[in-house]
């Protein structure tokens, strides 16, 4: 019986951390791909407020495409001499961890310049702007606020350092993790 109850506490606190208002947003509302107007993401990117706790899902084929986070110089001019992050392997999703704007630009030759770049600018959530009611247009800021190269660290917290290939831009699904969770109970009970 105690069992259950610690199961049960479990599951109700992971209901309850998860059920948080972070939003999950697909990159275009579609693939990530060559677009068909250079402006094309950057409509899209403005049209929606990203929160911390949010994540871009980024959807594409490997080796066709990748993304890659940059500083604004690099977005800018469209090079990638120092990314904070690659992801090579698609789909790949980006959790936004911290105010601040932050730049993506594919790295295959001549994609960047054709408009396959996005900046997305994160604010705090607060309790008057929920995902399901984007900011008042008078509650919106002036002007956005701007990482510049020099203030920005050298590897943004929006997304974890990267290890290697093997973390390449996937992360751990809430599914996956509701699944360990009650694979762990119905193994827990049957003790």
């Amino acid at each position: 019986m105690a069992g259950l109850s610690l199961c049960l506490t479990f599951l109700i606190v992971f209901t309850w951390l998860s059920s948080s208002s972070a939003l999950q947003y697909t990159v275009g509302n579609s693939y990530w791909f060559i677009p068909p107007s250079r402006d094309f993401f950057t409509n899209w990117s403005a049209s929606h407020s990203f929160h911390i706790g949010d994540t871009l899902f980024f959807d594409f084929n490997s080796g066709t495409h990748n993304v890659m986070q940059v500083s604004k110089r690099e977005y800018d001019a469209c090079t990638f001499v120092n990314p904070f992050r690659t992801f090579s392997l698609g789909p790949a999703i980006v959790e936004l961890m911290e105010e601040g704007v932050f730049y993506f630009i594919c790295g295959v030759p001549n994609h960047c310049a054709l408009g396959q770049k996005l900046s997305v600018t994160v604010q705090k959530r607060s309790s008057e702007n929920t995902p399901s009611s984007p900011l008042s247009p008078s509650s919106q800021p002036d002007s956005p606020s701007v990482i510049t190269p020099e203030s920005q660290p050298p590897v943004p917290t929006a997304v974890p350092e990267d290890k290697g290939d093997s973390a390449d831009g996937h992360f751990i699904s809430m599914e996956y993790v509701w699944f360990l969770l009650a694979t762990a109970c119905g193994l827990f009970l049957k003790r």
